[in-house]
């Protein structure tokens, strides 16, 4: 490989390290929240409208839309979201997702900011991935500086 290429796995790798722990932390944060019971208002497959599913993906271009609504510190609440962050899906695989939503389930509230709330938390498993591939890649990247 030569410097250029090692420049840039060293870069891709640093952005992918410190993207993972950044995610890693939130979803650990997010899981520490109180949670509520809450129902589910609508639910649909959607066309995205995220830069990743418009830039002619032709794979991954639908969400799952999610409304429910729930009680928090003493007042009713509604939200939008089902994970921290958007997750783009085939249709096929949004609809299997949407199917196996239940009509209502415990969801994660923001304790400062009761409004933020989020239908499920995101699994460990997607930001530890990240942080060990930013780790390989900056490992690469490292004879760039030799």
């Amino acid at each position: 490989m030569n410097q250029v290429g090692y420049l840039i796995s060293f870069i891709i790798g640093l952005v992918l390290f410190v993207f993972g722990f950044y995610y890693l932390a939130k979803s650990r944060k997010i899981k520490h929240w109180p949670r509520a019971q809450a129902k589910v208002l609508s639910r649909q497959v959607i066309l995205s409208q995220q830069p990743a599913a418009i830039h002619d993906n032709e794979i991954a271009k639908y969400e799952v839309a999610i409304e429910f609504e729930y009680v928090a510190n003493g007042q009713k609440l509604q939200a939008a979201n089902l994970y921290p962050s958007h997750h783009l899906y085939s249709q096929k695989r949004a609809a299997k997702v949407l199917a196996e939503l239940p009509p209502s389930a415990m969801i994660y509230y923001n304790p400062d900011k009761p409004e933020e709330a989020y239908f499920l938390a995101e699994p460990y498993w997607i930001s530890v991935v990240i942080v060990i591939s930013g780790f390989v890649l900056l490992l690469l990247g490292l004879p760039f500086f030799f």
